[in-house]
């Protein structure tokens, strides 16, 4: 009997963690990749799983014992007659998106999701109401639904994408959810019988108990409820926060997001098993230097070496969860409050990831939730809470808040010492700025000083955000999508967008120079500034010119270069659609005549590159009357289907750079559909630098599958004029219709005719498979 409620269990979680990138792999191409259809997707299923938690909570509370299994056989069925989820789902109506994707989602993948939400702690409130010896301790099986949800997690990125398309997935989540109702149906029976039979003698399977490690018997108050609901929240954000700190700040990695979820799950499993003994208390006393280590290497803003960091980071994220999660152990009410306690914990969890979602994008400029709730990890430590029940609590708060204010006073202003070049040793700068404070904060702890530690480190790491930034900060966004800085480098010589690690555009600026306006060159005089040597320009007017220059990727150079110099020379510069803004850089190539269409899903991207106050392409090229720039803010595949404008000259596809692949960009339909916006000699170049993903095959055997001929440009040419006007290295990809339509390049040797692939597997919108195209590229001189 218990390996029956373990196993259905353990399927339903990992069915739990395949559904939810089931219905993203269906409803992302017709809806792109807004943040009000992720918004909306998260709210609707921690939304639905709440209320699957509510109602094994009535269920077991509030129907008689032998009603519960009919009522819940009934549930199923009716979820079950919504299967296999359907992949062809229609399409939304103009101005209802969001109304269309909760309904979609409720009568599609809704039912079944509630269904196995509501089984963890349905199962093991049944299992607590039989007779077996460990039935009035039901919480080990909690195990088993963590270990489920990271065998579901692992499962679909690495086994069934990859393998599967989305109608071969659907039937096998059905016959999944077949099974796991069978398996709870036995479950049912298996606890009704069990009820009234004696006493089974002890299995082996079932755990041993240290004596002392037994639920709670104290009563469940309104405190220990939202006791519960804290220690399950923090936990909760801290694993968003940590993925967003490797992920931003030290190095964009595909798939890196499993790595954090799968600690955040395994906690849980180690939390609530009875073989680790370690208690809440002892993981406190661990968590206190793997914090100060973390402020640390935030206080001196260290990005390298990137795998110490990152492995730095997640052990202090593992440790501080177990004290969060093996306090929820300890404090486990009886099973008759078993799913309550287990809704109070889902709450929680909800709590913690909407204030990480949805607060804090707005509430912050700076990713500041993650030192914050790092911080507050230190506050909810064993040992703070005991010594707050200790003689004079409100004088050791007092204290501990003075403390706090004096080390956080203290760094900031040696911050302000270092950036006005009061101090100069690079040694010394990491000494005064990270080394003393962190020293000067583990001091805190001594003498009971739990609670000066805890806000002291709290208000260090959070100030950590606000100081050891390179360059001046001449502009700052925090949108959904992350943070946009703009970054002065050189006294100002140099401005650049950047999301993290992620650069998004350089331009040189004239501002601290002086400098004559773009307008005053001619159509002629711009295309030699551009496409011939700038040197016979005029050298004397270098500072007035070279902000008229696209740098990095999108240099007169490189690939994208050799397409807007044909098309000017043959005079194809009509309309021209951009999907992805950056800094604005490919304005730099607008001629008299031509209207260009940015595709952007940021706003603050868009308000960014217009604002001539930090990046001019836009601005320079929008002086000329006859030039036209235009913006459509949405996901670039919708909004270019849905656009009237058209037919293109050109599509520019720029959204491949990162280590997050709209793959709904990428499929036969999408590229279809460019294709169908095409004007007859138009042309589709698709911008494919990237460190983790090649992303020729896929393109290349869509461009065979549409007859489209492919050309390729891997551009690593790089002089050291090329280098101080910011190139970077870069790979395109040019479809085109003929050959003669990208004459005369289609028959030079810079550019690779593709041949015609028909083994690689075709990417559509029902099948697409990222792990094949991933690889590993080294930064390259050209990137530093």
């Amino acid at each position: 009997m218990l390996w029956l409620f373990a196993i259905a269990i353990f399927t339903s979680a990992s069915l739990l963690f395949l559904l939810q990138p089931l219905a993203g792999k269906i409803l992302l191409p017709l809806l792109g990749g807004s943040p009000s259809v992720w918004n909306t997707c998260m709210v609707f299923f921690q939304g639905t799983l709440l209320l699957g938690y509510f109602y094994a909570h009535v269920l077991t509370t509030r129907v008689p014992r032998r009603h519960q299994p009919v009522v819940h056989l009934v549930v199923m069925a009716l979820a079950a007659a919504t299967l296999p989820i359907p992949v062809e789902v229609g399409t939304p109506g103009a101005g209802s998106e969001v109304r269309w994707l909760l309904i979609t989602l409720s009568l599609t993948v809704g039912p079944a999701f509630f269904v196995l939400a509501t089984s963890g702690p349905l199962l093991q409130r049944w299992f607590s109401t039989t007779s077996h010896t460990s039935a009035r301790d039901p919480y080990f099986l909690y195990a088993a639904s963590n270990a489920g949800s990271i065998l579901g997690l692992m499962a679909y990125p690495f086994l069934l994408e990859p393998s599967l398309s989305r109608r071969a997935q659907s039937l096998f989540f059905t016959v999944g959810f077949a099974a796991f109702c069978v398996m709870a149906l036995l479950c049912a029976l298996a606890s009704r019988q069990s009820a009234t039979a004696p006493v089974a003698p002890a299995s082996p399977a079932a755990p041993e108990r240290a004596s002392g490690d037994e639920p709670r018997e104290a009563p469940v108050t309104w405190k220990r409820r939202f006791t519960w609901l804290a220690l399950a929240a923090v936990p909760s954000s801290l694993m968003l926060g940590v993925t967003q700190h490797i992920s931003t700040d030290l190095a964009a990695i595909p798939l890196l997001w499993i790595i954090p979820l799968t600690i955040y799950l395994l906690t849980f499993i180690i939390a609530f098993s009875a073989k680790v003994r370690l208690s809440a208390a002892g993981w406190g006393r661990i968590a206190p230097p793997l914090v100060v280590l973390v402020l640390f290497t935030m206080l001196a803003a260290s990005t390298q070496p990137f795998v110490l960091l990152t492995l730095l980071h997640l052990a202090t994220f593992f440790v501080c969860a177990m004290v969060c999660h093996k306090r929820l152990a300890e404090d486990r009410p009886r099973a008759e409050h078993l799913t309550e306690f287990y809704l109070m914990l889902s709450v929680g969890g909800v709590v913690g990831g909407a204030f990480n979602a949805l607060v804090a994008p707005v509430a912050f400029t700076d990713i500041v939730e993650y030192p914050l709730v790092l911080g507050l990890v230190c506050l909810l430590r064993p040992q703070t809470a005991r010594e707050m029940g200790l003689s004079r609590p409100w004088a050791r708060l007092g204290i501990a808040v003075v403390a706090a204010m004096v080390l956080v006073v203290l760094v900031l202003n040696i911050d302000a010492a270092v950036i006005g070049r009061r101090v100069e040793n690079a040694w010394l700068i990491t000494a005064l700025r990270a080394g003393l404070p962190a020293v000067l904060c583990m001091a805190l702890l001594l003498g009971a000083g739990s609670l000066r530690f805890g806000l002291a480190a709290t208000g260090l790491l959070v100030a950590s955000t606000f100081i050891g930034i390179g360059g001046d900060i001449a502009a700052e966004r925090r949108t959904f999508f992350g943070v946009h800085r703009v970054i002065r480098h050189s006294g100002g010589a140099w401005v650049q967008l950047s999301h993290g690690t992620t650069l998004h555009g350089v331009q040189a600026t004239n501002i601290p120079l002086g400098g004559v306006p773009s307008a005053r060159l001619t159509p002629e005089e711009r295309f030699d500034l551009l496409f011939k040597s700038r040197r016979e320009i005029n050298p004397g007017d270098e500072p007035a010119w070279r902000p008229l220059i696209p740098t990095t990727y999108y240099h007169p150079t490189g690939p994208i270069g050799d397409v807007f110099k044909m098309l000017t020379e043959q005079n194809r510069m009509g309309r021209i659609a951009l999907v992805g803004l950056g800094t604005g850089s490919l304005a730099a190539y607008a001629v008299p005549g031509v209207r260009m269409t940015y595709y952007e899903i940021d706003p603050a991207v868009i308000e960014i590159a217009a604002d001539p106050r930090l990046f001019t392409f836009i601005t320079d090229a929008a002086r000329d009357p006859a030039v036209q720039i235009g913006y459509e803010l949405g996901d670039g595949r919708l909004r270019l289907a849905a656009t009237p404008e058209g037919p293109f000259d050109l599509i520019v596809l720029d959204a491949f750079s990162s280590d997050s692949i709209p793959v709904h960009l990428l499929t036969l339909e999408a590229v279809r559909g460019y294709a169908e916006k095409l004007a007859p000699r138009g042309l589709i170049a698709f911008h494919i630098s990237n460190r983790y993903f090649n992303l020729i095959p896929p393109l290349q055997r869509i461009a065979t599958e549409l007859g489209l001929r492919g050309y390729l440009r891997n551009d690593t040419l790089m002089t050291a004029s090329m280098k101080a006007e910011a190139k970077r290295e870069s790979l395109w990809l040019v479809m085109a219709k003929t050959a003669e339509d990208f004459a005369p390049y289609s028959t030079l040797p810079t550019w690779e005719r593709l041949a015609e692939e028909r083994d690689f597997p075709l990417w559509t919108d029902d099948y697409s498979n990222l792990m094949r195209v991933m690889q590993w590229r080294t930064q390259g001189k050209s990137d530093e």
